[in-house]
């Protein structure tokens, strides 16, 4: 269903006063916490958007959150430790938004990446495939390593269609092989149909109003999702396309050109018109002009069968076109460093964007790269610092008498929902790790320790218009100040679609293999299974 962005012009703060002081015991302290929030907020500060639509916190905000709640006597942890769950429940706990993240929170379980996996069974290119045999699987993850000294761009797997690009989709998809336009513009429907599914959008905005974020990422949405894709997706095969609001503004569907006459698809309920006597597609109008509606058919991946008149009349009523479509503009590249690899699992350890609708999601699945911290990876950004390999480590000095730093970056097409970052680290002066998404305005920082070992789930950017897809790792040096990192372990949780996952089976598996920019590199890759 179709859905606008309500927004309230109350100031929550006020509006829940009230049930604040309820809840804790009038003192002081904690009056003095609210006014610091209130005139942090006037003050034109970064902001926090309590209204019914819409949640969002940053590094300061979740820092007044636990002051508050050690106020009023709950156990919090710190805020270089605190979880979107934690953050949930403490929304929960100030009786906040009535208890709407309640039944998230309480439901997002301590999943894990760790698995009991035994076995495990090399992939061996050729030039275009790779061909496994397997036993009997439930779970399973496949990786790619890079073993040389080169940073590389990294392969693309798949069985059925090549996702990076939607134009790469819709030449793997042999549309065009298709003569007939409305067999053809029934193919891209199809597709649509079974690559995504009916669930309330990430941010209802411009993230999923891409095709391959929409189909490649997240796979969900509404009908205005799923409509304006699929607009776009024929648009990009050589239709014309456009998309109509119906039912007086309830519902959104795609209409496509075809062998002269425009022709009505509805992907998000799975459906489209036709007449029971010629066979012929309906288009939107010509629903609404249908003379005799027991010539009205409709026809779904499920069944064939005659709309009842009302069934019909809700795509009749209050049409209005409309011309904008959705994007194609995201492509799906990942690099990998020396050594570093991707994890791609059939299945998901709770980790994914929270963007306008916090909520449990049907069917997603995570990834995550791995990497170790090179020398050569790391790059002086300020100060006079010098960066040196040893034999057990790196060493980041900086000997200048001003403050300086190095950073090392990372980029993917997937959005990173999570991670942490582990290792022994000798400081000499004043050190500290800075994580930065500087595309979402959020820097963490963090004191370099001995046994380093940090959980980096709440760093990611949640409840936020986009999610993070490039974020930095800074050591910051005082002046006179070194560091030594050894075993320096960077771990990014990633989420994805059905669409991109190989689903492999046992027996003898078929694997297409894409190099986008036609260089292998020297790479390893497996299929591990339990």
């Amino acid at each position: 269903m179709f859905r606008e962005r309500k927004l309230s012009d109350k100031n929550f703060l006020k509006q829940h006063y009230v049930s604040i002081l309820r809840v804790a015991a009038i003192s002081a302290s904690i009056i003095a916490v609210i006014s610091v929030i209130i005139a942090v907020r006037c003050t034109g500060q970064k902001e926090v958007s309590f209204n019914q639509e819409w949640v969002s916190f940053n590094s300061q905000e979740i820092l007044y959150a636990i002051n508050i709640l050690k106020e009023l006597g709950f156990p919090v942890k710190s805020a270089d430790e605190i979880s979107m769950k934690d953050m949930l429940k403490a929304l929960c706990k100030l009786n906040i938004r009535e208890n709407r993240y309640e039944d998230i929170a309480n439901s997002i379980e301590n999943l894990s990446d760790k698995n009991t996996y035994q076995k495990q069974f090399p992939l061996i290119f050729s030039e275009k495939t790779a061909n496994i045999e397997l036993p009997e699987i439930r779970n399973y993850q496949y990786e790619i390593v890079n073993k040389g000294e080169e940073t590389i761009i990294g392969p693309i797997l798949y069985q059925k269609y090549l996702w990076d690009t939607v134009q790469n989709l819709i030449a793997s998809a042999g549309y065009n092989s298709i003569a007939d336009e409305t067999e053809r513009a029934k193919a891209i429907w199809r597709f649509m149909v079974t690559n995504r599914y009916h669930f309330a959008p990430v941010t209802e905005g411009e993230e999923e109003h891409d095709i391959i974020k929409y189909i490649c990422i997240y796979g969900y949405g509404l009908c205005d999702d799923t409509a304006g894709n699929l607009s776009k997706l024929a648009e990009m095969t050589g239709f014309k396309a456009r998309t109509w609001v119906i039912g007086e503004g309830r519902h959104l569907v795609s209409e496509i050109y075809a062998n002269g006459k425009w022709r009505m698809f509805d992907a998000d309920r799975d459906i489209y018109f036709y007449d029971r006597m010629s066979g012929e597609l309906y288009g939107v109008e010509e629903i609404s002009q249908a003379g005799n509606l027991s010539r009205v058919g409709f026809y779904t991946n499920r069944r064939k069968d005659i709309l009842k008149t009302e069934e019909i009349s809700f795509y009749t009523s209050g049409r209005k076109k409309i011309l904008k479509s959705a994007r194609a503009d995201h492509k799906i590249r990942y690099c990998l460093r020396p050594r570093e690899k991707i994890v791609f699992m059939n299945r998901n350890i709770g980790k994914y964007f929270l963007g306008k609708y916090p909520q449990n999601i049907p069917e997603y699945y995570n990834g995550f790269f791995d990497y170790h911290l090179n020398a050569a990876d790391l790059n002086p950004v300020s100060g006079k610092v010098s960066i040196k390999e040893t034999g057990d480590g790196i060493v980041i000095a900086n000997d200048f008498y001003k403050e300086g730093s190095a950073e090392v970056n990372f980029k993917s097409s997937f959005p990173f929902v999570g991670g942490s970052i582990s290792g022994s680290v000798r400081s000499e002066g004043d050190t500290e790790l800075l994580l930065t998404d500087q595309a979402n305005n959020i820097t963490h920082h963090y004191k370099l320790t001995s046994d380093f070992n940090l959980t980096t789930d709440a760093f990611f950017a949640v409840l936020t218009p986009s999610p993070t897809y490039t974020y930095s790792v800074i050591f910051r040096l005082k002046a006179d100040s070194s560091v030594h990192l050894s075993s320096f372990r960077v771990k990014t949780y990633f989420q994805f679609a059905k669409t991109v996952l190989l689903n492999l089976h046992k027996g003898q598996n078929s694997i297409n293999i894409h190099f986008p920019d036609k260089k292998k590199g020297e790479i390893e890759a497996s299929v591990r299974t339990d």
